[in-house]
């Protein structure tokens, strides 16, 4: 049974000498395109940026390398399916200019087992774009941003534990901070406002503060203002304990930021909202792009295929290869729009992640059946 199985792998299988060929092709071409689109990338972003960072006190030619190091992982991970697109495309247009997949056909190769090695190495891709993004990118992107939002000064401390606008609910309340910072066992809260509903989800009053801390297990706020909507009236007070029983370390959790947090975090944040009844949609969304970017580059061998395979009643290779770069440029294009519906809560997360690929899957396999006539 074993050995049947595996002789019919075999012969569905490409030579293992054509297997290496074209994937040798297929990766070199890859490495080259994503050194010179990170490159053109990289000074067209210096270009922009070279002012703002040098005008730091203090700043030095070496500012720009390290914001090229720091940038570089951001611009891998976001352009590695396209290029992946970009080298399949250019792998198959040789490969059909110098009739080597002619050869290929008339030794019996169909076009799936052509496509074969180069849809190997687009695994490979995949699976090092998700280790390279989950190592590297989200904490390269996380110091990125820190320094950028202390102006590129050379002497910036080490980030300490900050979150922006965070969101908590808290029974039918809603309490919002500008942001949270934590300074050894005290946590302090910037900008805080209380949203106070009843029951049937009507605003009964707002608190607002412009500091709150957490100390010795107790929260304080301070300059309160109190407004009630049913009495139209306003109170104020220097300082008021609040009856907060959220430990500090919620509004870290609640205040995490997707493209900053690995797949862990981001686990322990949906897990948190989930039990406290908020919204987690975002948060999925991103989750399961986690997983959906490295897979997208699973699918460009089939939207580059046209630009390999077709009669010549099918147009130039020069069309061919623009058809698959459209195919390729509308993917990416239905992918950023399904993520955003997903972050607003408007598509479920799953869908808003996996199905432009499942779409475009049914779009490259028709493209190659219409195109070569299977």
């Amino acid at each position: 049974m074993n050995g049947s199985i595996g002789s019919a792998l075999a012969s569905w299988l490409p030579a293992p000498s054509i297997s290496r060929y074209v994937l040798k092709l297929f990766l070199t071409r890859f490495g080259a395109v994503l050194a010179l689109v990170i490159a053109v990338l990289q000074l067209l972003d210096m270009l922009n940026r070279s002012d703002e960072i040098l005008t730091a006190t203090g700043a030095t030619a070496e500012s720009l390398f390290r914001y090229a190091l720091l940038r570089a992982p951001e611009l891998m991970t976001e352009f590695a399916p396209f290029v992946a697109l970009l080298a399949a495309l250019l792998t198959l247009a040789e490969l059909s200019q110098t009739s080597e997949i002619t050869v290929m056909r008339a030794a019996g190769l169909s076009a799936y087992r052509i496509l074969f090695p180069i849809g190997v190495g687009c695994f490979l891709i995949a699976v090092a774009h998700f280790l390279f993004h989950e190592t590297m990118t989200v904490r390269t992107r996380a110091q990125l941003a820190y320094w950028e939002a202390n102006g590129f000064a050379v002497d910036v401390s080490p980030p300490p534990q900050v979150r922006t606008n965070v969101w908590l609910a808290r029974g039918e309340d809603f309490i919002k901070a500008e942001s949270v910072s934590r300074s050894g066992a005290r946590v302090l809260l910037e900008g805080v406002t209380i949203y106070k509903r009843n029951a049937a989800g009507a605003m009964e009053g707002v608190t607002r503060a412009d500091f709150a801390w957490h100390n010795n297990g107790q929260w304080t706020m301070s300059k309160v203002r109190e407004s009630d909507v049913g009495a139209d009236e306003t109170t104020s007070a220097p300082w008021s304990e609040w009856d907060l029983e959220l430990p500090p370390k919620r509004f870290f959790e609640g205040g995490v930021k997707a493209d900053q947090t690995g797949l862990g975090g981001l686990a322990r944040a949906i897990s948190q909202r989930r039990r406290e009844g908020a919204d987690t949609q975002d948060l999925e969304t991103a989750w399961l792009q986690r997983f959906a970017a490295p897979a997208s580059s699973l699918l460009m061998p089939l939207l580059a295929a046209v630009a390999g395979f077709g009669v010549n009643r099918s147009g130039s290779l020069l069309a061919r290869t623009a058809l698959g770069l459209g195919l390729g440029f509308s993917f990416f294009v239905a992918d950023k729009f399904m993520v955003v519906m997903g972050e607003l809560g408007i598509a479920p997360p799953f869908f808003a992640a996996f199905s432009p690929i499942l779409f475009y899957v049914l779009v490259g396999f028709s493209t190659l059946f219409f195109v070569e006539e299977f």
